[in-house]
C-alpha cells in the first residue's frame, strides 16, 4: 500500500495488530473471514479465494495447487464476507480546529479504519458528503482501490452546507448488501430526523456506529468579554458575550447529545463523542476487538 499522509509511521504501527470485528454476522456473496448467519455445514463447499498472508496453510487446497501452481483456499456456505462502508461528513463546519481541525481528524481516522478493513481482507467503500453532493466509492477490496480511497480522503477537504439525512437516505439507495457503516460527523443536524434516516439500515441489519467529532472548544465557549462568533457553513455573524451564553449553551450541547445517546441506545446503533484531543484510535472503538 503506497504511503498516505495520514497514517504516519506510528500510527501504522499501532495497526499492525488491529483487525476489523463488525459486531454483526452478515451475509455476503465474497468469501472472507466473517460467518454469516445462512444456514449450512462448514462442509458444504462455497468457492475458492486467494491465500492470504496469516491464513492457515492447512486449508490450501494442495490438488489445485498441483494443477494450477496457485494457493488458494476453500471457503464454506457459512463464511462469507462483510463490507465497511464509511460516511465521512465534508461540510465547513467540519473544518472548526486547529492542529487537528475535526474533518482532518475525522478523515484519519477514516484512513486508519479503510487500512484495518483492507488488511483484515474485507472490502470498504466511501461516501464523501460535503456541499449537498455526495462523491461515492463503492467497497471494495484491491490494494489500488484502498490507495485510492486514502488518497481522496488525503486531499479532500471540507466545505459548503452538508445536510446529513438526506446523504444518509441517499446512500441507502447505493447499499444492496449487509456491511458494517460508520458515519464520521459532527452531527450538526436534527436527531430526530437523522434517526429517521438511519431507520432503514437498522430494519436491514447494517451495523452502524456513528462517531461524534468534537473539538474543545465547542464543549465550552472561549473566554472574552465581546466574540463575534461566525456560522462556518452560512457565513452568518454573531456578537455575543460569552458570559451570558455559557451556561445555556452548554444545557443545548449536552441535551443534543444526549438526544443522539438515547435515539442510538433505543435502535441498538454504537455512538461515541470523540474530541480531536484524543488519541484518532479511539474513533475506532467497538470495530476492533
Amino acid at each position: 500500500m503506497s504511503a498516505s499522509r495520514l497514517l504516519t509511521p506510528a500510527l501504522l504501527r499501532e495497526l499492525e495488530k488491529v483487525r476489523f470485528a463488525p459486531r454483526t454476522r452478515v451475509e455476503g456473496r465474497h468469501a472472507g473471514r466473517h460467518m454469516s448467519p445462512a444456514r449450512g455445514s462448514s462442509t458444504e463447499f462455497r468457492d475458492y479465494r486467494a491465500y492470504a498472508p496469516g491464513d492457515d496453510p492447512g486449508r490450501v487446497d494442495w490438488r489445485v495447487f498441483a494443477r494450477s501452481d496457485r494457493h488458494v483456499l476453500r471457503t464454506y456456505e457459512q463464511e462469507s464476507q462483510t463490507g465497511c462502508v464509511i460516511l465521512l461528513d465534508a461540510s465547513a463546519s467540519m473544518a472548526f480546529g486547529e492542529s487537528p481541525a475535526k474533518h482532518r481528524f475525522a478523515s484519519q481516522a477514516a484512513a486508519c479504519l479503510a487500512h484495518v478493513v483492507h488488511h483484515s481482507q474485507d472490502q470498504v467503500g466511501l461516501l464523501l458528503a460535503r456541499d449537498g453532493k455526495q462523491e461515492w466509492h463503492p467497497p471494495g477490496g484491491s490494494a489500488r482501490h484502498v490507495n485510492h480511497l486514502l488518497h481522496t480522503l488525503d486531499q479532500s477537504g471540507a466545505a459548503g452546507v452538508t445536510d446529513l439525512p438526506a446523504d444518509l437516505r441517499h446512500l441507502n439507495t447505493l447499499l444492496n448488501r449487509r456491511c458494517t457503516l460508520v458515519v464520521f460527523s459532527d452531527f450538526y443536524c436534527d436527531p430526530a430526523e437523522c434517526f429517521t434516516a438511519l431507520n432503514p439500515f437498522v430494519h436491514q441489519g447494517v451495523d452502524l456506529h456513528l462517531v461524534h467529532v468534537l473539538d474543545p472548544r465547542e464543549r465550552d465557549l472561549p473566554e472574552g468579554e465581546l466574540i463575534a462568533f461566525r456560522d462556518l457553513e452560512t457565513s452568518e455573524k454573531l456578537n455575543a458575550d460569552p458570559r451570558e451564553l455559557r451556561a445555556a449553551y452548554r444545557k443545548v450541547l449536552d441535551d443534543h447529545h444526549r438526544a443522539f445517546r438515547e435515539l442510538a441506545m433505543r435502535r441498538g446503533i454504537a455512538y461515541r463523542v470523540v474530541g480531536t484531543d484524543q488519541p484518532v484510535l479511539r474513533c475506532l472503538e467497538g470495530l476492533t476487538p
